[in-house]
């Protein structure tokens, strides 16, 4: 419903462009994730179908929800760096950020975001072999011979370099542009002056800054148990890790927990946008609930009467 709605608004503003990015982001993200759990309901009814469909689904599935869980990180840190320069730089935003370099920039992310994750698409392997127990063909997730051969240069890389860039940078450029953002808003005498304008765009301006502020913070929370996990991992390794470590347990709660708030950040967003922007709202109501609202035929006659008075006046003067 959220991309019916911003494709209706159309892409013809940045923040658009980005909550678009962000909704196809969250939907790609949330149904892998389903794609992946659907084993947890098969196992109830049997265990062993339940482990093949958990198996067989690492080598892809598990890769292509990873992407959607690093692109959203990136996407975030633009939206704050936007409204960073929309309440900084107000009379320089337009010319700064325009919806073709917007356009771009969510490209990029998800090209780069997959490049980034592409090398684990190589790492892991099917075999189907002889359970002894059981007599059946089941499913072994095995490394290829391309990860057994670079497996020291791909610790490094997913320990440091994909947790540096997709976990560290972007929660550390939210944090500070949500800060200059928040105290410029409520410190700025010019700001407040800007939006105190009852003509333009200024209160609608001032709007969408709440709106999206409301989306980095839901972001803020649910992406920071998983920056402080990847912190302790690294400072005490061999006690805070799911490989037998004396908080163990504690690692593996965490990260099953990870899953779940990062569902939520991927479907509160559309419940902030019904509450927090009139405009989605009432596209939502035009959209979806068209049956409780004026004829689709009154509705036309109406805007054309409305353009054709608008024309008469401006011909009068």
């Amino acid at each position: 419903m959220s991309f019916v709605v911003l494709v209706v608004h159309g892409l013809n503003t940045s923040t658009n462009v980005l909550l678009l990015g962000v909704t196809v982001s969250d939907f790609c993200y949330l149904v892998t994730l389903y794609a992946r759990k659907v084993s947890c309901i098969v196992s109830h009814f049997d265990p062993a179908v339940a482990m093949t469909i958990e198996t067989t689904l690492i080598p892809n599935v598990f890769m292509v929800n990873r992407v959607f869980t690093l692109t959203t990180p990136f996407l975030t840190m633009i939206i704050t760096l936007e409204r960073c320069l929309a309440v900084t730089l107000p009379l320089k935003i337009q010319s700064i950020v325009t919806p073709l370099r917007m356009k771009l920039a969510v490209i990029f992310i998800f090209i780069f975001t997959f490049c980034a994750v592409f090398p684990f698409f190589l790492c892991y392997q099917i075999r189907w072999v002889s359970d002894p127990v059981t007599n059946l063909t089941v499913p072994r997730l095995s490394g290829t011979p391309f990860f057994l051969t670079h497996f020291d240069a791909i610790t490094v890389y997913n320990n440091m370099v994909l947790s540096a860039l997709f976990n560290y940078l972007p929660m550390a450029v939210v944090v500070v542009c949500t800060v200059i953002v928040i105290t410029t808003v409520k410190k700025s005498a010019h700001w407040r002056k800007l939006t105190s304008q009852t003509s333009g765009e200024r209160p609608e301006e001032r709007r969408m800054t709440k709106l999206l502020m409301s989306v980095v913070a839901v972001y803020i929370v649910c992406y920071l148990p998983r920056c402080a996990v990847l912190v302790a991992n690294s400072v005490a390794p061999n006690t805070f890790n799911s490989l037998g470590g004396r908080y163990g347990n504690l690692f593996y709660l965490i990260s099953a927990l990870q899953h779940l708030l990062y569902a939520v950040n991927s479907s509160v967003n559309f419940i902030i946008y019904m509450v927090m922007s009139h405009k989605f709202f009432m596209t939502y109501k035009r959209v979806f609930l068209c049956h409780k609202m004026r004829g689709k035929g009154d509705a036309t006659n109406i805007t054309r009467a409305t353009s054709s008075l608008g024309a008469s006046i401006s011909s009068q003067h």
